[in-house]
């Protein structure tokens, strides 16, 4: 799906990113197609119902109304931005790193996707110390 360095070691968060794009109405249709695909094993990892932003979203324990949520927060920022005469690209929403829009409205997912990088750091550590655990 990306080869991006950004994502080394963090599967989720790509997924995350597109989880937002596609709340706010801005995923490509390449990649809605590929996460289609992807569904079952989606599914099969995290639960859900079958559809793949489902799963994301039970991956991460978001609410019900979290893409409404999203859609609200990207409807006030884009006010924002033009009263600043500043353009936004939805390929800065799921990233949340605007400067001169508020940051405290990206925050809950700034903290969802700290938690995320702590347990799968938490999860690697305990993989090495299993693989490298003197005998």
């Amino acid at each position: 799906m990306s080869t991006n360095p950004r994502y080394d070691g963090l599967p989720l968060l790509r997924l995350l990113e597109l989880y937002v794009l596609s709340a706010i109405g801005e995923l490509s249709q390449e990649s809605e197609d590929d996460l289609k695909r992807m569904a079952p094993k989606l599914q099969s990892i995290y639960g859900g119902d079958g559809q793949w932003h489902d799963a994301i979203a039970r991956s991460m324990h978001m609410p019900e109304e979290m893409p409404a949520a999203i859609r609200d927060m990207w409807v006030r920022n884009l006010e924002i931005a033009r009263v600043n005469d500043v353009t936004l690209s939805p390929q800065k929403l799921p990233r949340c790193s605007w400067t001169t829009i508020s940051e405290i409205e990206c925050s809950s997912l700034k903290l969802r996707l700290n938690l995320l990088k702590t347990e799968q750091a938490t999860s690697s550590k305990v993989i090495r110390s299993r693989v490298v655990a003197p005998s």
